[in-house]
């Protein structure tokens, strides 16, 4: 089921009106926590979610907890995480860029201990570390926006939400412990992401990170052939048919739910299986509105952004909704004469990045990008 308009507009939620265990975010607003077998499914969920964080606790190292993920989230919905964009060159590159880093240390010297804490833009963080905005986190665990804020503000550092997450802006705020970014889209256009910023800076987030290189969505390849593509674009034939649902099933309007819904895959993720009913099934778009309260539906957004690809032209009146004296970043670049744009356009910063090699394959490794731009 998709979550309505109305559950998901923007509201503060008080701490007594919601649960919160340690890692765990449940929104009690959505209507259908009133069903039993909702709250059923919620406390097995609590119980799994135990479970899986002594685990993630004790995982050495990332490589571990990539390996717990694979573990519990089935194929369908992992791949949209681990993928590129094409035969994944430049996902590949970036890896390898880094095993080409060769750490050359002075010896004979004493430390009495062992500082990484820095600031970026007059806030101190406890490492050189910031939370990537990543997209659709809410597909990995109820509120995964939530609960990847809280475990991000803990570790001393700055948890950046994506406009593409399927938790309110508002309650992502409400539950961090540090500090957070809000990353833009222009997704629908100047006056949905006119809204977006206005929800942004109301809430408290400390700057604005703007994308200037998804002027189109990725060829994603792994997505097309375990047919979640598929998937989200039947999804999206659904919430636009005004059927009713046996209609809909005669449409074959559920037929790709129902081929993946019931495939070994995705029940042998148990713990995966009841997370994701647990928290209302397919999340949709809160942080895009089209129109004013109304979250934009869980649909292919390629079109979208290609309509409003960005240019530099529009710094002007993005920074103006934003706010002189609040920071605006930029996301995407690739090269020196890109960065020397943003510094002439007023961003307070840059961020280096061919998106994880998902959007553009063929792109040079972000950390060559780096050595060219701030060698």
């Amino acid at each position: 089921m998709l979550r309505s308009a109305q559950e998901n507009r923007p509201t503060t939620i008080n701490p007594e009106q919601r649960d919160r265990t340690p890692g765990l975010f449940t929104d009690l607003s959505l209507p259908t926590r009133g069903i039993v077998l909702q709250r059923w499914l919620l406390e097995r969920h609590k119980k799994s979610a135990a479970r899986w964080g002594m685990l993630a606790q004790s995982a050495p190292s990332i490589d571990d907890l990539r390996s717990l993920c694979i573990q519990r989230v089935p194929e369908v919905a992992l791949r949209y995480f681990l993928g590129g964009a094409g035969e994944e060159v430049s996902l590949e590159r970036n890896r390898k860029a880094f095993t080409e880093v060769h750490l050359n240390p002075t010896s004979g010297v004493r430390f009495e201990s062992v500082q990484m804490a820095t600031t970026v833009l007059g806030q101190e963080i406890s490492m050189p570390i910031i939370a990537a905005p990543l997209g659709s986190q809410r597909s990995l665990w109820p509120e995964g926006e939530a609960v990847a804020a809280e475990a991000t503000g803990n570790a001393g550092l700055i948890y950046c939400l994506s406009t593409l997450t399927g938790t309110r802006l508002e309650r992502v705020k409400e539950a961090a412990t540090g500090p957070c970014w809000f990353q833009l889209y222009v997704v629908g256009g100047r006056e949905v992401a006119e809204r977006g910023i206005a929800r942004a800076k109301a809430a408290g987030y400390e700057a604005l990170v703007l994308t200037i290189d998804t002027a189109v969505a990725g060829n994603r390849l792994g997505d097309k052939r375990n047919r979640s593509t598929q998937l989200i674009a039947e999804m999206a034939r659904s919430v636009k048919s005004h059927a009713g649902p046996v209609a809909k099933f005669a449409q074959g309007l559920y037929r790709e739910r129902l081929r993946q819904g019931l495939t070994a895959d995705f029940w042998r993720h148990l713990s995966y299986a009841i997370g994701f009913l647990a928290d209302g099934q397919l999340m949709d778009f809160p942080n895009i509105e089209l129109e004013a309260g109304k979250p934009m539906a869980y649909a292919p957004i390629g079109e979208q952004l290609k309509q409003a690809a960005v240019t530099w032209a529009d710094l002007e009146w993005i920074r103006k909704a934003w706010g002189e004296d609040k920071p605006l970043i930029i996301k995407g670049i690739h090269n020196i004469e890109d960065a020397r744009l943003a510094e002439q356009h007023g961003a307070a910063a840059i961020v280096v990045s061919n998106h994880g090699g998902r959007q553009v394959d063929g792109t040079p490794a972000t950390l060559h990008m780096l050595q060219e731009i701030a060698p």
